[in-house]
């Protein structure tokens, strides 16, 4: 059985964002696990873009996973808060870290527990 192809949104500004991104990441690439994460996709693309093109970018990838994964953190970023109330309004499965991970049998505590979505 292929294991889904996650989509991680959360805030993307600050270093413990990124190292929340990198952890969680990780762990489910080592679960075998595909992960999209919004970041990548700016890595050589002109920082000129309008938010308009970048979210385009991010909700094209988006749709093209399986379940979208949020970082507890994902109502402080404007386009993260954008993809989780587009994956809600289109009944693409949502889930916060903390209960997929857990779900999955995948160990990371995250110091606080985050509802699902």
């Amino acid at each position: 059985m292929n294991k889904q192809k996650i989509y991680l949104t959360g805030l993307l500004a600050g270093t413990s964002s990124k190292v929340d991104f990198e952890i969680v990441s990780a762990l489910l690439r080592n679960a075998g696990f595909t992960v999209v994460l919004p970041c990548d996709m700016f890595d050589g693309i002109d920082v000129s873009q309008t938010l308009r093109e970048k979210m385009t970018l991010r909700i094209k990838a988006m749709l093209d996973c399986d379940v979208v994964v949020n970082l507890d953190n994902y109502e402080k970023d404007l386009c993260a808060s954008c993809e989780v109330k587009l994956a809600r309004s289109i009944d693409m499965p949502l889930e916060s870290a903390f209960n997929f991970l857990n779900r999955n049998g995948i160990k990371y505590n995250t110091g606080t527990e985050a509802a699902d979505m």
